[in-house]
């Protein structure tokens, strides 16, 4: 495991626990009230908080409802965790509560989030391994190609052999015929 990807499960495991606590009350309120015990509960919660914003014509509560949504997106406890869905949340919040969302540690979260929602490391591999493949193909058919060519000299030079072979015979005979007609 590599520095940058040590920093990025630290920061996963650390930043709700070091941050949890300084986060606005709505930010926690699920887990306060005591909700989300089970896998349902987030999937009910959250299919109900974005009804709300759907339907909510006042900022503030949607700011408030947004902000306990990515609450939920980021809990330990759900087993559906969406970091990106959290981050758009915070973004959106951000834009509804421009005061809290300059807060230090709304300002915290957005950089955890943004930086977990990075590329991942296996996309430059997997695109390093793409183009291994590729280069691999091209060079396959190279090989099959010259080793066609390879059998066509081999083929052209066994051709030659005997030409070769017949010329020579060729010259001894005339040679021969030469001698006896002095």
């Amino acid at each position: 495991m590599n520095f940058n990807s040590l920093i990025k499960v630290s920061l996963i495991f650390l930043a709700p626990s070091l941050l949890g606590g300084c986060l606005p009350a709505s930010f926690n309120a699920g887990n306060k009230a005591g909700l989300h015990t089970q896998p349902a509960d987030y999937t009910n919660q959250t299919t109900e908080l974005l009804a709300t914003i759907k339907n909510e014509p006042n900022p503030a509560t949607e700011a408030k409802t947004r902000l306990q949504l990515a609450g939920i997106y980021l809990s330990h406890n759900n087993p559906d965790k969406d970091y990106q869905k959290a981050l758009k949340q915070l973004e959106l919040f951000t834009l509804l509560d421009q005061d809290t969302g300059k807060s230090f540690e709304i300002q915290n979260w957005l950089a955890v989030l943004k930086e977990v929602n990075k590329e991942p490391v296996t996309e430059p591999l997997k695109k390093k391994i793409n183009n291994l493949s590729d280069s691999l193909k091209r060079t396959e058919k190279i090989s099959k190609e010259r080793e066609q060519q390879n059998q066509k000299l081999a083929a052209e030079n066994a051709e030659l052999k005997v030409t070769i072979e017949k010329l020579k015979y060729l010259d001894l005979n005339l040679e021969k015929k030469r001698k006896n007609y002095r």
